[in-house]
Order: C-alpha cells, then structure tokens, then sequence
C-alpha cells in the first residue's frame, strides 16, 4: 500500500509516559501488539538523542543537529532522535538536508522528541497545545520519523512499568555518568531489558544522556551499557 500523508499521520505514535521508578520513557502507540507481529532473537537497535550531546548548555548553534548526527554515526549507534529545540530552522530545506545526512551516515532517523503541555483547566491553552502538537507531528511527517515523543502529563500515574509495554514504540533509556544533572538514578538495565523482552518489544533503545561527564566518553560508555544490557 502506499504511505500517504493521511496515513502517515493516522499510525504515527505521539502519546507518551514517563516513569519516575525506572526513569525510562516509552512512546506508545493506540495498538497492542502480538507476539506474532515482531520477529524473536534480534537484539534491540540502539539510537541517541541529539539531546544527550547538547543538554541545553548554551546556545543550540554551538552544538547543530548535524554534527550530533555525525557523532552519533561515529560512535557505532543504530539511528538518532532529533530535539526538536535544538533544530536551527524547520524550513523545508533544512529537515531535508538533515534526513540526507543521517542516511549518508547509515542512520534512521527513528525519534522526534518534543515538548508541550495539555493538563490546564485553560481551554485555550490547550488548544494552543493541540495546534502545536499537530504542527509537530507535520514536521515529524517531513522528516520521515516514525516515533514522536510527547512531554506532557505527570509521573507516578501508573501502577506498574509493566502496564504500557505491550504498546510501546520506542523506549528513552537515561545514564548519568559524573553524576546527574539534576538528579541521579540507579537503572537497572538489565532488569528492564527483561521486562521488554518479556513483552517481545523488539524496538528502538534511544540514550538520553543527563550526567555531567564529558558527552565524548560518556555517550559511548552509555551505548557499551546498552548493548549488553539489551544484547
């Protein structure tokens, strides 16, 4: 069948969670899925977020979209999730010269991470939400990528870590080597690993990484962890 626009934006995954416990954020989809539908024995692919190398430490043009795409294809990473704060422009152009990037670099651009807020008793506040959310998943719809995480709601809402694996699309996965930027929790990766694989998830691994160690040794720390946490 062919992708078309309507499509793409009716089976795009835009709903989040976060959970405070494991500190791992799965973008889940509106369709539990089958143990039949995803294939066994294939380890989990690794991706990063463009995050992890900027942090909000100065300005975004200090540290561009295109040269954490590079690093993260020189580092040995599966694909990279792009900020979508840290993008200089969202003129066509630009979204175009970044997808030729990752691909020149053998990389999927597999996550779009953005930021907004529903929970407001304004209802035109959530309406300003709602329109920027549908402009996102636009944006998202001209890059290519699947996956777009949405920032919004609260944590400690669900009993268990369990409860939204069967839906889940991509899984952001934090480390905070030197110590958190502002906070530092012990992951169990192996743990959650388990879990998913549980669950058949067979999908992305996106690093968020939020500690104060230099992101050139950190980062490939992280994807060793990583790797053999989700080997």
């Amino acid at each position: 069948m062919t992708t078309t626009r309507r499509n793409f934006l009716t089976s795009l995954a835009i709903a989040g969670a976060g959970f405070s416990t494991l500190s791992a954020k799965i973008v889940i989809a509106g369709e539990k899925k089958s143990k039949k539908d995803i294939p066994s024995g294939k380890p989990n692919p690794i991706g990063v977020s463009t995050y992890s190398f900027w942090q909000f430490n100065g300005p975004r043009e200090d540290v561009p979209i295109e040269k954490c795409i590079d690093q993260t294809a020189r580092m040995g990473f599966d694909g990279v999730e792009i900020l979508l704060v840290q993008m200089t422009s969202e003129d066509n152009a630009y979204l175009q010269k970044l997808k030729r990037r990752a691909f020149h670099n053998g990389l999927d651009l597999m996550g779009f991470s953005t930021h907004q807020g529903f929970l407001s008793p304004d209802k035109e506040y959530r309406e300003k939400n709602i329109k920027k959310t549908i402009h996102q998943i636009e944006l998202a719809y001209k890059l290519g990528i699947p996956t777009m995480r949405l920032n919004t709601g609260r944590w400690g809402t669900i009993k268990s870590f369990d409860q939204n694996i069967p839906y889940a699309m991509l899984v952001q996965a934090k480390t905070y080597f030197g110590g958190g930027k502002w906070y530092t929790l012990d992951i169990d990766y192996k743990k959650i690993a388990g879990i998913l694989k549980k669950h058949d998830y067979r999908g992305y691994i996106s690093l968020e990484f939020e500690g104060q160690e230099s992101s050139e040794t950190a980062i490939p720390k992280s994807l060793k962890l990583l790797r053999d946490a989700f080997a």
